[in-house]
């Protein structure tokens, strides 16, 4: 039997509607194209002296969505043509969420390029266009992996001893490893670093690929101290490096070693480990990141 599909867009203006293969209130999504596919560019230069051609690079291609939306109402034909129009605003801005079955939902940012309407018979169909410029789908929500930071041991109920009890303890964990089966390769994270004391010259590395991000080195020592925060986010068109002082934020991206690289998840496993010329101890960090997918 196959699975139900849903798709949920909402627009810029937080308007949405929901379609799936067995509601009809309004519409029935009596199909869906450019869900399952995945393009990509494929570059080659030939020359005259050499059989074939030489690889040169590939990109990924956007992605267009269509929906088929069928009205059977019978009757609501303009007040769901309205309901419609307002969801699909010429050139505006939109998330589609997508559910097959019970499998996790994701999510792909979209612009509204056409729609087409019957103006008449029964049931009216209605065609939607839509282009997504990123053409990768993405889980809903992030996930944040924590290493070498404070663990809470507070819980209720409780009981108060003569030794006291714990609120919580500082784990010693100094390697994070992320597993990633079937999301896409070069997926940046966002790394969070909180210093309870002196810290001279943080550093992370990712193992399996041997990439470090170092801030700060000999020639140009990076101090921060304690209730400082720097966030190193590694996504395509989103890398920096940012210090939180005394409530203020600043870029620091000229602290970055020359062999520095942003860090990103690939497929397969990722572990992660820090270090510091001083201060080791007086790090807590956290990795957030969002898997990203080729396919729905």
């Amino acid at each position: 039997m196959a699975c139900d599909r849903k798709v949920r867009c909402t627009n810029e203006d937080g308007f949405f509607l929901e379609f799936d293969e067995t509601g009809f209130d309004p519409f029935l999504l009596a199909g869906i194209d450019g869900i399952y596919d995945a393009k990509n560019a494929v570059y080659v230069s030939e020359n005259s002296m050499i059989d074939g051609a030489v690889y040169q690079g590939s990109v990924s291609k956007y992605r267009n969505i269509v929906l088929h939306l069928k009205d059977t109402s019978e009757g609501n034909y303009p007040e769901n043509r309205d309901a419609l129009n307002r969801l699909f605003k010429e050139k505006s801005v939109g998330t589609l969420v997508f559910q097959e079955g019970d499998a996790d939902p994701r999510k792909i940012d979209y612009y509204v390029e056409s729609m087409e309407s019957d103006e008449k018979y029964f049931p009216r169909m209605h065609q939607v266009s839509l282009i997504c410029p990123d053409p990768f789908f993405y889980d809903i929500n992030g996930s944040n992996e924590a290493m070498a930071s404070w663990v809470s041991a507070f819980e209720f109920p409780f009981e108060s001893t003569a030794e006291g009890f714990e609120f919580g303890y500082q784990s010693n964990e100094r390697i994070k490893s992320i597993q990633n089966d079937i999301a896409e390769d070069n997926i940046g994270v966002t790394i969070t670093i909180t210093c309870m004391g002196a810290v001279l010259n943080p550093s992370i590395t990712h193992i399996e690929t041997g990439d470090r991000i170092s801030i700060g080195h000999a020639g140009k020592p990076f101090e921060i101290s304690t209730g400082d925060m720097v966030v190193i986010t590694t996504q395509t068109g989103n890398k920096h490096v940012t210090l939180t002082h005394n409530g203020v934020t600043s870029e620091v991206n000229h602290y970055l070693t020359e062999d520095s690289v942003f860090v990103q998840l690939m497929r397969g496993s990722n572990s992660f480990g820090f270090n510091a010329d001083q201060g080791l101890n007086n790090l807590s960090i956290s990795i957030g990141y969002t898997f990203k997918y080729a396919r729905a």
